[in-house]
C-alpha cells in the first residue's frame, strides 16, 4: 500500500488505514501522537466506562458543574481515605478551592498524632482566606475521636433544636431566640475568668446577671455596671432597691436600709427554733443601737414563769405576758392642753364612784402556765358604765362578726374621775374639820 504523504492526508484517515510512518520531524510527530490517542481512547474508554458502570461511579457534567456521584447497584456507596500511618502530621484531607486558591479542607482524621486510647486522628473542617492562606489558629469544627466533644470555634446558627446529651462549652456569645432547656440535674455553667456574664442587652455590663469567681458573688447587673441585686458567697442577698416577694425565709438576717414592707394579713415570721441563754428561750425580732443603746424586741418562754414578748431599751423592758398583762416601769398618757377642745368640768365626780363594786374573780380563757385560770381583783365595765360617764368606759362598734364588742375601761378616765372625787373629798374633809374645831372652841 502507498503512503499518503502527512501534508495530503485528511482527519478522516485513520492509522490503521494507512500504518506508515511519515517523516521524523516534530509536525510529523505532534500529529501521529495524536492519532495514537485518539485510537487508544477508542480502547480505553470503553474499559473505563464498563468499569466505572460496574462499580457505580459516575462523572457528569451538566450547566450547573460536574459532579462525581458514586451509586452500586448493591451494597453500600462510601469514599475511603486511608493515611498510611497515625503518626503527627499524617492527613486525611479532602479539599474544596476556587481557582486553584484553598477555601475549605475537612479532615476526618487530622495530623494529630495516635498516642492510644482512642486518642489522635480527629475529625477538623478548617478555613482558609480569599488567598489560600489558613484561618487559624483554630479549627471551624473540631470533633474529638476520643470523647465525642465538639468544639466549634465561630457562631452556630440553628432554626431548629439543638440538642447535646453531654455539654454544651462556649467560648464566645450565644443568642437564643427560643427557649434554652436543660436535662434535669444539668444547668449552664460558666468556668472562665473571675468574671462571667449572662447578658441581657449589648454588653457584658448591661442587664446582665455576673458570677464573679474569685468572690463567689452573683450579681444582677444595671446599665451603670451597679450591682442592683447581689448574693454572695456565704449566701447573703442584698439589693439597691425594694426586694419584693410573696415569702421570704431566711435563716440568718434580713436587714433593710429603708423600710420593710408586709402584705394585709402577713407579717414578720419566725421559724421554728429559738435561742437560750440563762433557762429562757427566746426568737429575736426586731433589733438596733441607734448611737445610744441595744435596742429589741423578742419573743421568749421562761419555763414555769412567763411567755410573751418583750420591748427592751437598754436595761429597761415593757413586757407583755401570757396572763395578759402589760408590764411597764411606768405609763404616760398623752394630756396637753393644747390638744383639746370643749372641756367641760365635771361636778360631783366622789358620786360616780358610790356604784362601783370590785371584784375578785378568774379571767374566761387566760391561763397561768401550769393550766390555772388567771386570778384578779377588778372592776366590772358594765357597773362602770352604769355609774360614770360613757367616756369611762370604751367599746368598738359592733359588726356582723362582732354585735356585741367587748367592753373596756378607760384607766386615764377613771385617775381623772378619781382625781377630781378625791379633790372634792378632801374639800368636805377640810369643812367638817373646821366645823369640828369650831363646835370643840366653843
Amino acid at each position: 500500500m502507498a503512503t499518503t504523504p502527512v501534508a495530503t492526508q485528511t482527519s478522516a484517515q485513520k492509522l490503521e488505514d494507512d500504518p506508515a510512518l511519515p517523516l521524523d520531524t516534530q509536525a510529523n510527530l505532534v500529529f501521529v501522537l495524536k492519532r495514537l490517542f485518539r485510537q487508544l481512547a477508542q480502547v480505553v474508554n470503553p474499559i473505563v466506562a464498563w468499569v466505572a458502570t460496574w462499580a457505580g461511579v459516575s462523572v457528569t457534567t451538566t450547566s450547573g458543574g460536574t459532579f462525581l456521584t458514586i451509586a452500586p447497584t448493591t451494597g453500600a456507596a462510601g469514599l475511603v481515605l486511608n493515611k498510611p500511618s497515625g503518626a503527627q502530621g499524617y492527613t486525611n484531607t479532602i479539599q474544596g478551592q476556587t481557582t486553584g486558591k484553598l477555601r475549605w479542607q475537612i479532615q476526618p482524621g487530622n495530623g494529630d498524632g495516635e498516642t492510644g486510647a482512642n486518642a489522635g486522628s480527629n475529625y477538623g473542617i478548617y478555613r482558609y482566606a480569599d488567598d489560600g492562606s489558613y484561618l487559624g489558629p483554630n479549627a471551624a469544627l473540631l470533633i474529638n475521636r476520643a470523647t465525642g466533644a465538639m468544639d466549634v470555634y465561630g457562631r452556630i446558627g440553628c432554626s431548629g433544636d439543638l440538642a447535646s446529651t453531654g455539654s454544651l462549652s462556649i467560648s464566645g456569645s450565644a443568642t437564643i431566640t427560643g427557649a434554652l432547656s436543660c436535662a434535669a440535674g444539668m444547668g449552664l455553667v460558666w468556668d472562665g475568668g473571675n468574671a462571667n456574664y449572662l447578658e441581657m442587652g449589648a454588653s457584658s455590663t448591661n442587664w446582665s446577671w455576673q458570677w464573679n469567681r474569685s468572690t463567689g458573688n452573683l450579681n444582677w447587673l444595671g446599665g451603670s455596671s451597679n450591682g442592683l441585686f447581689t448574693i454572695n458567697g456565704n449566701g447573703n442577698v442584698s439589693t439597691l432597691g425594694t426586694l419584693t416577694s410573696t415569702s421570704i425565709l431566711a435563716t440568718g438576717s434580713v436587714q433593710a436600709s429603708t423600710v420593710l414592707y408586709t402584705g394585709p394579713g402577713n407579717g414578720v415570721q419566725f421559724i421554728p427554733g429559738y435561742v437560750s441563754t440563762g433557762g429562757i428561750y427566746y426568737c429575736m425580732g426586731l433589733y438596733g443601737n441607734p448611737s445610744w443603746g441595744t435596742m429589741y424586741h423578742r419573743l421568749l418562754h421562761s419555763p414555769g414563769v412567763m411567755a410573751g414578748q418583750e420591748f427592751i431599751v437598754s436595761s429597761i423592758y415593757f413586757q407583755m405576758n401570757n396572763s395578759g398583762h402589760f408590764v411597764a416601769n411606768g405609763v404616760d398618757l398623752g394630756s396637753d392642753a393644747r390638744t383639746k377642745t370643749n372641756a367641760q368640768p365635771i361636778k360631783d365626780a366622789a358620786s360616780y364612784f358610790a356604784g362601783c363594786q370590785a371584784f375578785e374573780y378568774d379571767r374566761i380563757g387566760i391561763d397561768e402556765l401550769d393550766g390555772a385560770p388567771v386570778h384578779e381583783i377588778g372592776l366590772m365595765a358594765q357597773d362602770i358604765e352604769r355609774a360614770m360617764p360613757k367616756p369611762a368606759v370604751r367599746q368598738y362598734k359592733a359588726t356582723e362578726d362582732d354585735p356585741e364588742p367587748m367592753r373596756r375601761i378607760d384607766l386615764g378616765a377613771m385617775n381623772a374621775l378619781a382625781a377630781q372625787a378625791v379633790g372634792e373629798l378632801l374639800a368636805r374633809v377640810n369643812t367638817l374639820e373646821t366645823r369640828i374645831t369650831a363646835l370643840e372652841a366653843a
